[in-house]
Order: C-alpha cells, then structure tokens, then sequence
C-alpha cells in the first residue's frame, strides 16, 4: 500500500518547480523536486506550474511577472532499486508594466535524474516503515538562452534556459504508519557559467511534507497533505566576478495539496503560499502559486 502513497508523492513533490523571479535566475525544476523516484512503477505524465511575482510596492514599482511552465516527465526503473527520470519544461514568461507587456516562451532545459533506492520500505516495527533513496542527474542547456535578453528591458533569468550545464543532487526520505506518514526532500542545483561567462546562483530547496490518506475503493484513493517548503537561492555571477544587483534570496511557503489515484491515473493540485521571504534585496514579491499534474501508471 505504501506505494500508492509513494505515487501520489509524486503529484505533491512537482508542486514547488516552475520557480523563477528577477531574484531567481531559472528555476531549480529538474532537480529538483521533479517526480519522486521512490514510486514502483514506471510512469508518464504532464504537469503544469504557475509562480506570479511582483515588484515591491513600497519601492515604486508596479512589475508584475507571471510564469508559466508545462512539462513532460517520465519516470523508468531499470532495476527495482535503480531509477531514472527525465524532465522536459516548456515556459511562458510574462513582464506586464504600466506601459509595456514583454513575454518569452520556448522548450527549456532537459533534464535527466538518475536515483538509487538504499532503503525500500524497511520495516520499522509492526505498522511502519521506511524508505530512502538518494541520486545526481544533468541539466542540459538545451532551452534558449540569449545573453542580450536585456535589450528587450527583460532581466537574464526570463531566458526559457539557463545557457549552462547544471549538476542536480536530490535526496528522499519517506515514513509511513498505516494510512498517514511524514515525507522529506532535499534538492540542490550547481549551475556552471554560460558561454559568455554569467552564471546563475546556485538552489537549494527542502520540503516537509506530512500526508493522511483515505480509501474510497479498491480503484479510488485520495491524499490529503500539508507542509512547508523552503528555498534559496544564491547571487548570480558576471565575468568579472561582481555579482549583479538584486538577485538571491530565499522564502518559506506553506503547502496543501489534494491528490487522487483512480486506477491507474493520478491526478493532483496544490497552493504554495508565502510566509516569509526576501527576494532580490525586498525589492520582488512573491504571491501564491499553483500546480496541477496528472500521470500515468505502467
């Protein structure tokens, strides 16, 4: 049973990708936080991310930055304990002003995560149990990237790439006691520099997540969970060495998200919101964002 527990996880753990901000640089997707590897059986599925920002009002400024990313993931066990994913982004991202409405859109990067399971389900008395795995994958830069982005009075990170390779390291833990359990992730992402030299800060994002489940049929089951998440991320690079003006930061959110598998299928939604955060120096704020995914079982 923990493994349709371990599916639905999946739907939970794509709710904190498709972050980006002046702060940011390119989201840590892919690390991130993508599909959950722990789950059995091989998968495919589509999931959409909508992260809206704004500029800080008490500086003056009325930015409002809205981004949109729709990916294809799949998830392939080429041994029970060996998996690996990939990930496949396409994003919209939008800058509406009091006089200018700017957008850029294309395929992203891929990325591809390879994960070993060191503990599967391991008994942890009579009703519990236990289940780790821990794994590194590749961002490739395959999404454009255009280091002049800046003449269209758009900042580097509304690039629908990175321009760079990025090593992804992802850790899971998952505990269960019959119908409720606990779940933790950790992800961090090492950007190189892009062919003229910038780089993006590096990302760090953890979640914990706490989850109850309730049957409603041997075909129909729903998750009910709730949790915090965290991020940070670091201060971009020039050339030079100097670090460009306002960008890193970090924020906690506060998370719940309703996921339901009905055969074969699963289908999730989730809300972030934010509690407390500090973006680009105070000068972008984060608003609440929202997923959705749905994912096949094979």
């Amino acid at each position: 049973m923990i493994k349709y527990i371990l599916g639905l996880c999946i739907a939970m753990s794509l709710s904190v990708q498709g972050m980006a901000c002046e702060a940011c640089g390119c989201s840590i997707t892919g690390s991130g936080m993508g599909l959950l590897t722990a789950y059995r059986n091989n998968t495919l599925g589509l999931s959409w991310f909508y992260s809206p920002f704004r500029g800080s009002e008490a500086l003056g400024s009325n930015t409002r930055d809205y981004f949109h990313t729709v990916e294809l993931f799949g998830n392939y066990h080429i041994t029970p304990r060996l998996q690996v994913s990939a990930f496949l982004p396409y994003r919209y991202n939008n800058r509406v002003t009091d006089d200018q409405d700017l957008s850029a859109q294309g395929l992203s990067d891929l990325r591809i995560v390879g994960s070993y399971t060191f503990f599967d389900n391991k008994p942890l008395g009579a009703h519990s149990q236990l289940y780790w795995d821990a794994g590194a994958g590749v961002r490739f830069p395959t999404g454009r990237y255009d280091e002049d982005i800046y003449q269209k009075d758009l900042p580097d990170n509304f690039n629908v790439g990175n321009g760079a390779w990025s090593l992804l390291l992802q850790s899971r833990l998952l505990y269960k006691q019959e119908r409720w359990g606990a779940s933790a992730t950790g992800n961090y992402q090492v950007n190189s520099a892009t062919s003229s030299g910038y780089r993006f800060g590096d990302q760090l994002a953890l979640t914990g997540m706490l989850f109850v489940r309730k049957s409603v049929s041997d075909k129909l089951d729903g998750t009910l969970f709730g949790g915090v998440y965290y991020e940070r991320i670091g201060q971009d690079d020039y050339p030079y060495g100097k670090n460009p003006h306002t960008t890193g930061g970090e924020g906690y959110y506060a998370m719940a998200s309703l996921n339901v598998k009905w055969n074969n299928c699963l289908f999730g939604a989730s809300y972030s919101h934010p509690f407390s955060q500090n973006y680009s120096e105070g000068e972008v704020i984060a608003k609440p964002r929202i997923s959705a995914n749905v994912a096949f079982i094979f």
